[in-house]
């Protein structure tokens, strides 16, 4: 019985591990500039921490949805 061979050279592998490490870098932002605006203009409730983070990861979703089914 023959073994299968690979198709690729692991270019897929990394093509997503970086929408994961761009996605985590992205969340994070998220997070520090919406924890800024909140210290400025809401007295500390976490409405634009929650919101940005929750944009940023529809966002991230979408553009995996668009490179999965090109």
């Amino acid at each position: 019985m023959e073994k299968p061979r690979k198709t690729g050279n692991g270019s897929e592998y990394l093509r997503y591990s970086g929408l994961g490490i761009q996605l985590a870098v992205l969340i994070g932002l998220a997070y520090w500039l919406g924890h800024k605006a909140d210290e400025a203009w809401m007295g500390g409730r976490p409405i634009f921490s929650i919101g940005f983070i929750l944009l940023v990861f529809g966002a991230s979703i979408y553009k995996l949805y668009k490179e999965l089914f090109k």
